[in-house]
């Protein structure tokens, strides 16, 4: 089975390309942080079973980041047997320093051209059968999302050449440098000769184990001294090189009636005034669509399963054995609710996130998060993950790995105990929104705001002080609903995958342990805190406990515990807020908890998790004693 590998830059359509051929199994982003770890696909290409691995956006082979590294990384590791190398026909010039550096590793690369349309309307033209000439490679013009030029480029992946007729020459001296290391070197290499030289040169520690003479670099330092810096020196005549080529194959056109719309609307996004005020609107715009057209598809969903699946399931476990008709009753009773509940919300916030990345917009918002982040001394790269716990705490704790410092990770990772993920907003507006009110809702969100901000506010004693953000802003495109539509679903699809699974065994564990009695010796022990301390009632503490496991457990095992999905019927209002609290404002599940574990360490995981447990049921049970004093 042949081996190819997906490399470019950031946003060159990479994943997109991906989709296009594995048949839409990753995840396409538009921002950096969300492909650090590589995507992989067995698919068929041209009749023939390949191997697929989308990596991680990059603009060079060198070790200036984690996204580098990994890319490297699998380049040494796979031994591909053909690289498709995209390349961004409105930025041509700084592509192809990439593209430079995969030939001069000797590596059998395909290139694309991607954005030729875009290209056009801005008055650039490529010509891809002129850089074809000049680099000895087959190269494409192509259009995933509308499968243009899939077709040859998957034959050409499977038939394409080995070597290619194309080396960058640099002056004398550094040729000179390159043939010294050359000669140090082993036989037997992963890239060619030249690359390792090269990549030593530049200063590529993890390659200085194939060297032979390790005093070779010294030896060049004193016998070259025309270039002090040589790894600078390198990447020059490189991007000069990659200039020289985009020149001779680029055609502009003049446009005299180019509109600049995109200028001026980034005019007004990276204001700091007019552009926070926009992201914070466009926010308030998305939470509100989760909560209005949620609440629409929730209602269907209730509706429906109130008419139709639990008749049905009465009429079928009133003919089971008593202990097994109870499993039935409470897993279908607790699955149909999960399901009512999560979906909506789950699919409808991975939605609105893939469109606003699909249309360029999530990074500019990033950037005015990034300047309140710096007011308490986060560095700016946290805004990736923090953006991505909205979604998954899981996967946002190991994108914390873009951060440079152990304790930039242990701060950032702290604070995904008060922001809501995806299943815990499903709890906030599906449980406490739907049943309780828009401003109970509401009202867990702003104390979630202020921990946030209580939390930063303790960050800022800290001395260090915070590195910049260094975030590409891609231009405007228009999003296309399909591919978010499949980008939400490849998002949430182990809710369908694991968590139904989940809320089956949840539902059918409690109905086995109620037909045995058993819940309340289990449970009991643990009542003072939510009928003692919260004012719930008794079984509120299963759906609690249940929900540590994981937190799409806990719309599911509420409806369970009462017997019904209609929870403004067993509970107040004043009860719904409380258990929203109570269920946000903690470590989201043990999957999170595993993934604080791995990254971190296990002390700190069980620490935070105590901690931010108890610190959660004491301010649920504070806000609850003044909302009743205040008369609420």
């Amino acid at each position: 089975m042949k081996t190819i590998i997906l490399v470019g830059q950031p946003n060159s359509g990479k994943s997109t390309l991906f989709n296009a051929l594995a048949g839409y199994k990753a995840v396409t982003s538009n921002y950096p942080g969300t492909t650090v770890e590589a995507m992989e696909a067995r698919t068929s290409l041209d009749g023939e079973k390949v191997r697929l691995v989308d990596t991680p956006g990059i603009y060079s082979l060198s070790d200036a980041t984690i996204e580098e590294r990994v890319t490297k990384k699998i380049l040494l590791e796979t031994k591909p047997d053909v690289i498709i190398n995209l390349l961004d026909a409105t930025g041509l010039e700084k592509a192809l320093y990439f593209t430079l550096q995969l030939l001069e590793a000797s590596l059998p690369v395909v290139a694309t051209l991607n954005f030729v349309e875009e290209a056009r309307k801005r008055g650039i033209d490529v010509s891809a059968d002129q850089l074809a000439s000049l680099l000895g490679i087959p190269i494409f013009s192509i259009n995933p999302l509308r499968k243009i030029g899939i077709d040859q480029l998957a034959h050409a992946a499977l038939t394409a050449p080995t070597g290619h007729g194309f080396t960058v020459t640099y002056d004398d001296h550094i040729e000179q440098a390159i043939k010294m290391v050359e000669g140090a070197l082993q036989d037997d290499l992963p890239f060619s000769k030249r690359f390792v030289a090269l990549r030593m040169l530049e200063g590529d520690e993890d390659l200085t184990r194939y060297l032979q003479d390790q005093y070779v670099l010294e030896q060049v330092a004193t016998q070259i001294p025309e270039h002090p810096n040589l790894s600078e020196d390198i990447a020059v005549n490189r991007h000069g090189v990659a200039a020289y080529i985009a020149r001779l194959v680029t055609t502009f056109t003049k446009r005299e009636h180019q509109s600049n719309w995109q200028e001026r609307l980034d005019k007004i996004l990276l204001d700091p005034t007019w552009g926070m005020l926009v992201t914070l609107v466009s926010l308030l715009v998305v939470f509100a669509g989760l909560l209005f057209l949620g609440g629409l598809v929730q209602n269907f969903l209730s509706s429906f399963i109130q008419s139709f699946i639990l008749p049905w399931m009465h009429h079928v476990s009133a003919g089971m054995p008593g202990y097994m008709g109870m499993m039935v009753e409470s897993a279908v009773v607790g699955t149909s609710a999960g399901i009512a509940i999560a979906i909506p919300y789950v699919f409808l916030f991975y939605l609105f996130l893939g469109l606003l990345e699909d249309l360029g917009a999530l990074p500019r918002f990033i950037l005015m998060l990034d300047r309140v982040l710096r007011r308490f001394n986060l560095p700016g790269q946290a805004i990736i993950p923090m953006l991505l716990g909205m979604g998954c705490t899981v996967p946002a704790t190991a994108a914390t790995r873009i951060l440079e410092s152990r304790a930039d990770r242990m701060r950032v990772i702290a604070l995904f105990t008060v922001i809501p993920c995806s299943s815990r907003t499903a709890i906030i507006l599906g449980v406490v929104g739907h049943f309780a009110g828009i401003l109970p809702a509401l009202g867990i969100y702003m104390i979630s705001l202020i921990l946030m901000i209580g939390i930063g506010l303790l960050f800022r004693r800290s001395s260090f002080s915070p590195s910049p953000l260094l975030l590409e802003l891609p231009p405007y495109r228009r999003p296309l609903l399909r591919g978010a539509v499949l980008k939400s679903w490849l998002r949430m699809r182990e809710f369908v995958y694991v968590v139904i699974p989940l809320l089956i065994i949840g539902g059918a564990s409690y109905g086995l342990l109620k037909w045995f009695g058993l819940e309340g010796v289990l449970f009991d022990p643990l009542r003072f805190i939510t009928v003692g301390w919260l004012h719930l009632p008794k079984e509120a503490i299963t759906p609690l406990v249940y929900g540590f496991l994981q937190k799409d457990l806990t719309p599911a095992m509420l409806a369970s515990v009462f017997g019904t999905a209609n929870l403004s019927s067993v509970m107040t209002p004043i009860q719904l807020f409380t258990f929203g609290m109570a269920s946000t404002f903690q470590v989201p599940c043990v999957v999170a908890f595993g993934m604080i574990a791995k990254e971190l360490s296990w002390r700190w995981a069980v620490m935070l998790t105590l901690v931010a447990l108890a610190a959660g049921l004491v301010l649920s049970g504070l806000v609850l004693r003044i909302i009743l004093l205040l008369g609420g």
